[in-house]
């Protein structure tokens, strides 16, 4: 810490005591994340979500709470260590429950290890691959760029968290080898993908429609004026890519994390002069752009190597029936852009935006959702009905 420039011998003095509570902090962190994935792979979901929202609220109250009681940067630092390494015990406590006699196994320390490995490389490169249009922007553009790219950045990847859950839901299942699971594993997919399409889709229809409308009433008039259209290609690519979470977790259950490993090192080398023809020709809408190319080239990737490593037992299915949607979405689009275009006034337009999206529902209902879906769907909203009276 002393190579660093500290605004004074006080500053530097706390700095380095926060480091040092952070150095501490990262045993109980990765011991939090390892006892988290034993829980999900238990299907304790309902115990990790609870023990997640309460160690996430507190990485917020407890600096408020600090700041009003006006205690020092350390205290705060060692208050949010203390708490998350209280969640990370508590979960090592109920995996203790959950497994009850582990044995060590060398030859499934050894799967682990190549497991890990390959993990290991996805984590390391997918960061880059995220981050790399903002460098570059700043580099190639102006900081200025940077911030009128952020703000729908940020926007567009916490649609993420949606097809997310599903995956997270499905990895146990899709884990397991037997021919009854591989069954019940290929429904519960199809029925994902579906659910995030009916979720997603008329959502960001609506978004990339009305790009201008959310910018300006979440971060300004003049951050909308510079960003709408990069908010748009953004949008179209998140969609794209919130589907292929699906066979990313597919080739993790089946044990081959090195196949997406390889793939983003490959899209690394191609998205780097991708990305700077871009940015150089277009600016943000260009980054915008790229960024876009390259998740959808992920996508089909993902899919296509889903299928090929699991072969018969290949979970997902995308047919024709799958072009059908697609177009459904597209005349939703449409229908939205003109009577966006027409301004005929507010009320109008968002009574005809609200008919729109609630016909479209409607009809991706009937027509995408086979009875067994309507039945899932039913009897998880009972269930959740169920509890919430209990």
């Amino acid at each position: 810490m002393r190579s660093w420039r500290c605004p004074s011998s006080c500053a530097a003095a706390e700095t380095t005591t926060v480091f040092r509570f952070i150095a501490l902090a990262l045993p109980f962190v990765l011991l939090f994340n390892t006892t988290r994935a034993l829980l999900e792979a238990g299907q304790r979901f309902g115990i990790v979500n609870a023990i997640r929202m309460t160690a996430g609220s507190l990485n917020f109250l407890i600096p408020l709470i600090g700041v009003l009681a006006h205690s020092s940067l350390p205290a705060i630092v060692l208050a949010i260590v203390v708490a998350r390494t209280l969640a990370a015990l508590v979960q090592m406590t109920l995996c203790a429950r959950l497994l009850q006699h582990p044995v060590f196994s060398r030859a499934e320390a050894a799967t682990l290890l190549r497991f890990g490995g390959a993990v290991t490389v996805s984590s390391v490169v997918s960061p880059i691959l995220v981050y790399l249009d903002r460098f570059a922007l700043g580099r190639l553009v102006s900081m200025t760029a940077v911030g009128y790219y952020s703000a729908p950045s940020e926007i567009v990847t916490r649609v993420l968290v949606v097809p997310g859950s599903f995956a997270q839901a499905l990895y146990p299942l899709l884990s397991r080898s037997d021919d009854a699971s591989a069954r019940a594993a290929r429904a519960m997919v199809q029925g994902s993908l579906k659910f995030i399409w009916l979720l997603l889709a008329p959502a960001i229809a609506l978004a990339i429609v009305y790009a201008d409308v959310v910018l300006r009433v979440w971060v300004g008039p003049e951050l909308a004026l510079h960003s709408a259209h990069a908010l748009r290609i953004l949008l179209a690519g998140i969609l794209i890519c919130s589907l292929a979470q699906l066979p990313l977790t597919e080739l993790h259950a089946r044990g081959r994390p090195d196949v997406p490993a390889k793939l983003l090192v490959a899209e690394l080398i191609c998205y780097v002069p991708l990305l700077w023809l871009c940015i150089r020709s277009w600016g943000i809408t260009g980054a915008a752009a790229a960024w876009s190319i390259r998740v959808a080239a992920d996508a089909l990737l993902l899919f296509a190597a889903a299928r090929l490593v699991g072969g018969r037992g290949h979970v997902i299915r995308l047919g024709r029936e799958a072009w059908e949607p697609l177009l459904m979405l597209l005349v939703l689009g449409g229908a939205l852009a003109v009577s966006h275009a027409v301004r005929a006034g507010q009320a109008w337009e968002w009574s005809a935006a609200g008919l729109l999206v609630a016909a479209w529902l409607v009809i991706t209902w009937r027509r995408m959702f086979q009875p067994a879906d309507r039945h899932l769907l039913r009897l998880v909203t009972g269930r959740l009905g169920g509890e919430e009276g209990n």
